[in-house]
């Protein structure tokens, strides 16, 4: 009898019984494990200008990123000046937009490692759709990749992240500053937005949510440096626009936490000092306001 050939059968089949009955639960339990991700547009600061927010998402064990744009501001600095410190302390830049403040297109996806300056990701059952708003040269190649896209997409949670939004939000900016893309994305909103569960937007200098009809449109681009502004509520284009929440002037970022087993998103607005929540909003998976 070689005893050496059983002891090899014998590991194999016990492998074989662990994949067969373990599987099951181990895939079980990972659809109950939430995702969690820090927002963080407008954070294209020097690494001292950053400390505070680094530890605030250290704080809540945040360690995987949202960028929507403006990831550097010193154009005499590089992203390895101001990014790798974030690497060294274990954070990883998962899903990011082109701002109007970068070194330039090539070499901001370059760094982030970037397959295109547009792109889809997906994470589990999640799609995230990342748009360059500052390009006004591709507009008409990104929408029409993002409305063939969105037409086929099964998954049950959708996000477009970008840098600019597609409409006047504070008194910082105007949403005509990127006219071509906004007009495009407007019509795109029109058709889709009840398969969109928000959209994530940086520009403002602000953290805030918009209610966008009955579209979630969240700002977070005051994780450094905040500028005032007031609420807005007005109707525009077909559209109601309403500032349902604006932080204080004081720092913030965004805890985006994804639910799956439950079908529900939060956002979690936390002040960046206390490293409290600000404010707080549950989006169930039909995406209608609670």
């Amino acid at each position: 009898m070689n005893i050496k050939k059983i002891k090899q059968n014998v590991v194999i089949h016990l492998v074989f019984l662990n994949f067969v009955y373990w599987t099951p639960f181990l895939q079980a339990l990972e659809s109950k494990i939430s995702l969690q991700f820090g927002i963080i547009g407008d954070c294209g600061w020097l690494p001292q200008q950053t400390e505070a927010l680094r530890q605030s998402l250290i704080s809540h064990k945040i360690s995987h990123l949202i960028l929507p744009g403006d990831n550097l501001y010193n154009t005499n600095l590089n992203y390895n000046k101001i990014w790798d410190i974030w690497k060294k302390q274990g954070f990883v830049f998962d899903l990011v937009a082109i701002g109007n403040h970068n070194l330039s297109y090539d070499s901001e996806m370059t760094y982030f490692k970037m397959k295109n300056e547009f792109y889809k990701k997906e994470i589990r059952n999640n799609s995230f759709y990342i748009l360059n708003s500052d390009n006004i040269e591709s507009v008409d190649e990104q929408l029409q990749w993002l409305e063939n896209s969105l037409r086929n997409d099964p998954n049950p949670h959708i996000f477009l992240i970008y840098h600019h939004p597609t409409f006047t939000v504070s008194t910082n900016h105007k949403w005509q500053e990127k006219l071509t893309f906004q007009l495009k994305m407007r019509s795109l909103l029109k058709h889709y937005a009840n398969r969109i569960s928000s959209v994530i937007v940086g520009h403002d200098h602000i953290s805030s949510m918009i209610q966008i009809n009955e579209l979630p449109l969240i700002i977070s681009g005051s994780g450094v440096e905040v500028k005032e502004t007031q609420s807005v509520d007005y109707f525009e284009d077909g559209f109601q626009i309403k500032t349902m929440w604006l932080a204080p002037k004081s720092k913030h970022w965004v805890k985006l936490i994804i639910n799956e087993s439950e079908s529900k998103l939060t956002y979690d607005f936390i002040d960046v000092k206390s490293g409290k929540r600000s404010w707080s909003y549950n989006q169930e998976l039909n995406h209608k306001f609670r």
